[in-house]
């Protein structure tokens, strides 16, 4: 399996859903190389790169000079601690360190030795709080406007919900994402993905990275179940109790706004949300959705 980081600079914006700010959903970063391969190869070759095309969500990784630590989505399955207050603070954290998460799929109780950096989003060994301590993720918030497309008159004052990251010293953010299908194709998308960026605002500037870098990895071979990496939209077979042990649905949806020109309401699709486990490995369909 290859991983590509998306290495973020000591400052860096970004313009992501308010419901999964710390992540860049597989379908979000599966667009924005489906466009990108498009301008660099042509778009007769889009299909083919399509089927061969699968990835999942981006998160978030840290690391300096010394350490390094990736997180993964929080699985959901119900996390043992050695103590029931353990136990309870752990079900507040959205993304596990992968030690710790190796630990959950194996039905091993975590120790109270934890801590809950970046805003309590996360959850890692209290030996790191060293090394959290040079990030910080806060929101802010950009007044904006909206023009006619014909006429440049202000059409809409509104106020657009942002992320800042930042980073101290030698340490530095990335997003993460996996892939069993690399290649050099997929290569050259995500160097131009790091160029023109993802999310919202990027031509003010949000959602551009440093560089890209890239590594073998290799998956844990010891679990009974398996975790999701990103939304799953469910063939039929899959529908089956015995399939998946726990899993929560995701809804996408959303509005595309054109002022002097008709707009659209996206279509709405639920999906196995990041972080479902399930006993057998998943079929999954795929679908294409217009906006006419």
């Amino acid at each position: 399996m290859h991983l590509y980081k998306l290495v973020l600079k000591k400052q860096a914006r970004f313009h992501l859903p308010h419901e999964r700010p710390y992540s860049i959903g597989a379908d979000t970063l599966f667009s924005a190389l489906v466009n990108n391969h498009a301008q660099i190869y042509g778009e007769e070759k889009t299909e083919e790169f399509i089927g061969d095309l699968h990835i999942s969500s981006a998160f978030l990784g840290v690391r300096d000079d010394k350490e390094e630590i990736r997180f993964f989505p929080a699985p959901r399955i119900q996390a043992k601690g050695d103590d029931p207050l353990t136990a309870k603070k752990i079900k507040k954290a959205s993304f596990f360190a992968y030690e710790l998460l190796n630990e959950v799929m194996k039905g091993r109780p975590l120790s109270s030795e934890l801590c809950f950096p970046l805003n309590g989003q996360y959850l890692a060994e209290r030996t790191a709080e060293g090394l959290f301590s040079r990030f910080d993720i806060s929101p802010i918030r950009r007044p904006s406007n909206v023009l006619h497309r014909v006429s440049s008159r202000s059409m809409n004052l509104f106020f657009a919900d942002e992320w800042l990251f930042r980073a101290d010293g030698n340490s530095r953010l990335y997003f993460f994402f996996l892939t069993t299908t690399p290649s050099p194709e997929l290569s050259a998308c995500v160097r131009l993905l790091c160029d023109e960026g993802i999310g919202g605002k990027r031509t003010a500037g949000a959602g551009v990275f440093s560089h890209m870098e890239e590594e073998t990895w290799t998956p844990p071979e010891d679990w009974e179940d398996r975790l999701l990496l990103s939304p799953t939209l469910p063939d039929r077979s899959d529908l089956v109790q015995e399939a998946f042990l726990t899993y929560r649905f995701t809804v996408r949806s959303g509005y595309s706004y054109r002022p002097g020109y008709r707009s659209f309401r996206k279509p709405v699709f639920r999906a196995f949300e990041e972080g479902a486990v399930c006993h057998v490995p998943v079929k999954v369909t795929l679908q294409s959705y217009g906006i006419g």
